[in-house]
């Protein structure tokens, strides 16, 4: 090869190793942040997938989606309590199902129904209550002890209860773990003891049951193991099972 063509080749190979070099140099901080941003996301992404992940999938949804940039350190202690845990959710959960507007009373009926039927639920207690004066705000609470992995729980409940509220939402459909020490609460707020600002919405539920023939509480055989649950079937007549064909339709 020529002389003056080898020389030029050097030439442009170096212009173009320059040219790279300046290249790199020009690059905004906003485009280098935006390249880190992405590394992040993907780096988020690939950690969510893991098994390990898989119920700190479900605690850290936020309105049904994962959080793009979650806090590192909430993060990072979570992952040290997880590694560290033997049981990791107390084996009792607070169970809230709020339906839509559009949702009667007999389609909740058959969903609750057709949950406390589920294997892995082992005892439990609920009640049908609504929210305003009204009688608008319908909604059930149901306490439970539960016999499976906490993430299969929330998976069986997303799937009992999709149809007639919004699974998604931790505030439509809530589950609260509930510890041995706030059992007994959480049995008597089923039952109706609850703060003095919700007393207008348990005075409207007393008048709701009332009028759809609802008994005040629903419960297992044999009960949770609260104190004073063991009379609970003679003082309410509750029963296992809500029959559709005796609530009165309003």
């Amino acid at each position: 090869m020529d002389a003056n063509l080898i020389e030029l080749e050097e030439q442009l190979k170096a212009y173009d190793r320059e040219e790279a070099k300046q290249g790199r140099q020009l690059v905004s901080q906003d485009e280098k942040l935006s390249t880190v941003a992405k590394a992040y996301k993907e780096a988020i992404y690939q950690f969510y997938k893991t098994l390990f992940a898989r119920q700190m999938i479900s605690d850290f949804m936020e309105d049904g989606r994962l959080p793009v940039e979650p806090k590192q350190a909430e993060m990072l202690d979570y992952c040290k309590r997880a590694a560290n845990a033997v049981i990791t959710k107390p084996p009792h959960c607070l169970i809230t199902i709020n339906v839509r507007s559009e949702v009667s009373l007999q389609q909740l009926i058959k969903k609750v129904n057709k949950f406390t039927k589920r294997k892995i639920v082992r005892e439990y207690i609920y009640c049908y209550e609504v929210r305003k004066a009204d009688l608008s705000g319908l909604h059930c609470h149901l306490l439970c002890k539960y016999d499976c992995k906490p993430y299969d729980l929330k998976r069986n409940v997303r799937s009992t209860f999709k149809d007639v509220c919004d699974a998604s939402h931790p505030d439509i459909l809530n589950i609260k773990y509930v510890s041995d020490e706030n059992l007994q609460s959480k049995y008597e707020y089923i039952c109706g003891v609850k703060t003095e600002k919700k007393s207008e919405g348990v005075e409207a539920s007393k008048r709701y049951r009332e009028m759809h023939n609802l008994q005040p509480t629903y419960s297992s055989t044999p009960p949770l193991s609260c104190r004073g649950a063991e009379y609970l079937a003679i003082d309410t007549e509750c029963v296992d099972e809500v029959d559709e064909a005796s609530v009165i339709d309003g």
